[in-house]
């Protein structure tokens, strides 16, 4: 009825190995790590392999992982399906709060959600509190690696919100398909950048990359987003984004996650000038030459007049 394991709120705990452990149907979550505000605990050099978490949690906001203190963690390797409630579809949940944590790496997990109903939750959410009543006490995460993971249909892929260092955390060779936003950034600190590269956005709902966050920028060069089309790509791009160039084919090699064997070379087509041939005494037709550069052939020039 509780958790399959729970970790007491002012517990420190050092050096565990989860392996191999299938944690399904329990009804608190998969597993539960808990945070004291008052004497703040610890869950440090973690390994959890080659697990299974399967239709974990049964009210709102539990998930197959949830976890709000960890350092020097290693998640890896791991099949997540249907954890949360249909509608609040969570499968890692990391919601570090009242310490500082480093080192958290997340990859060659497959992450699935088949309920088709989900009108919130993640694949994975990241955050370090700081905000609202957290801000006395704040958390901070910094080196941060999500790598070679498979996320599909969240609402959320990844979501990153307050005080994460996103100078420090890396986001790489992912598959995140037909999630309403694939990936999102909100609430950190000003001047910071994230690096996301190598990754599959395909079948994104809204947007692919979201940047909410003023001052700071995501770099997202060398990604593939299910088409070639410039426009198409944009209008699922929020905030500073640098997303040029992305791959033209989608072509897959061997392993977990989008191992990429297509070329880096797509780019906006950008109009440098338009030069009209005005029509004078005794012409019947005129012209408009169009400039321009980058995308690809061929182009198709409308007439909107």
């Amino acid at each position: 009825s509780g958790p399959g394991i729970h970790v007491a709120t002012a517990a420190n705990i050092d050096y565990v190995d989860l392996i191999e452990c299938n944690f399904t149907g329990n009804s608190g979550g998969g597993l539960y790590a808990g945070q004291s505000s008052s004497t703040p605990g610890g869950f440090n050099h973690v390994n959890i392999s080659d697990c299974v978490f399967q239709n974990n949690g049964a009210t709102t906001n539990q998930a197959g992982l949830y976890i709000e203190k960890l350092s020097n963690a290693a998640i890896t390797g791991n099949t997540f399906t249907n954890n949360g409630i249909a509608t609040n579809a969570r499968a890692i949940i990391i919601n570090l709060k009242h310490s500082n944590f480093s080192n958290v790496s997340i990859s060659q997990n497959i992450m699935n959600e088949t309920r088709g109903s989900a009108t919130n939750g993640y694949g994975m959410f990241i955050a370090a509190r700081n905000d609202g009543s957290y801000a006395t006490l704040p958390a901070y995460l910094s080196n941060v690696t999500i790598g070679s993971n498979e996320l599909a249909n969240f609402r959320n892929g990844i979501g990153f919100e307050n005080n994460v260092d996103w100078n420090t955390t890396t986001v790489l060779n992912n598959k995140i398909l037909n999630c309403y936003i694939a990936l999102y950034g909100a609430g950190a600190n000003a001047g910071l950048a994230m690096n996301v590269h190598d990754n599959d956005f395909t079948g994104s709902g809204i947007y692919h990359l979201a940047n909410g966050v003023a001052g700071n920028t995501i770099n997202a060069t060398c990604n593939w987003y299910g088409t070639i089309a410039s426009g198409a790509i944009a209008g699922k791009i929020a905030g500073v984004v640098n997303y040029s160039p992305w791959y033209t084919t989608g072509t897959d090699g061997a392993g977990t996650g989008f191992q990429p064997t297509g070329t880096c070379n797509g780019t906006p087509v950008v109009i440098s000038s338009v030069i009209a041939d005005h029509i004078r005494c005794g012409e019947v037709t005129g012209s408009i030459t169009v400039n321009f550069s980058g995308g690809f052939a061929p182009y198709g020039i409308v007439d909107c007049s």
